[in-house]
């Protein structure tokens, strides 16, 4: 008498099925896996968006802690739950936010955000770069992360890079003339 025997448990029929479902199961793990499927990554490209604001960065002449000091002026409207990351994405330490600095802020600890930064106010903060170097400034617009570069060139003081206009007070002063339909740009180091 035979006995009956399933097709189902044969050794030689069962193994191809589970090698290709093994073969689309690992597929599926690399395809969710992959950058554009990412989820975080997504939400970050929608939720940041590059602006232009009036900001511009000076490097002042004095160091906290051996460390260059830089002055980040607001010539626009004001700016809320404000950032200063380096080229690393480093968030920087913020000496003081206001429209003159104490006499005393070089011996304070830095101060605590979030940061609001309002028109023609200064926020003063450390980094461990000295001129050049790359800024990015993080702010919060009606619920959404807005950002933007700003490069610091040389090692003057008064030098810097920003599509923005830079900082109108003693350290570093710019006058358009216009005369016939030419415009010459000046600026001056120093008061006028």
């Amino acid at each position: 008498m035979r006995r009956f025997r399933p097709r189902s448990t044969r050794p030689g029929r069962l193994w191809p099925w589970l090698l290709i479902w093994a073969v689309l199961v690992i597929v599926y793990l690399v395809w969710i896996g992959s950058p554009k499927m990412n989820t975080k990554g997504a939400t970050l490209t929608h939720a940041v968006t590059r602006s232009t604001a009036e900001l511009s960065i000076t490097v002042m002449t004095w160091r906290w802690h051996g460390k260059p000091v830089y002055a980040l002026s607001n010539h626009g409207v004001a700016l809320s739950h404000v950032n200063v990351y380096n080229w690393a994405e480093d968030q920087l330490p913020v000496l003081y936010v206001g429209r003159q600095l104490p006499a005393d802020f070089l011996t304070k600890t830095p101060v605590g955000g979030p940061y609001h930064v309002p028109h023609l106010t200064t926020m003063w903060f450390v980094s461990s770069a000295p001129p050049p170097t790359i800024f990015t400034v993080t702010w919060d617009a009606q619920g959404k992360v807005r950002f933007t570069t700003i490069r610091v060139r040389g090692s003057n003081p008064h030098q810097v890079s920003n599509p923005t206009p830079p900082a109108q007070n003693a350290a570093s002063q710019t006058a358009v003339i216009r005369l016939r339909g030419h415009s010459w740009k000046l600026s001056f180091i120093g008061n006028l």
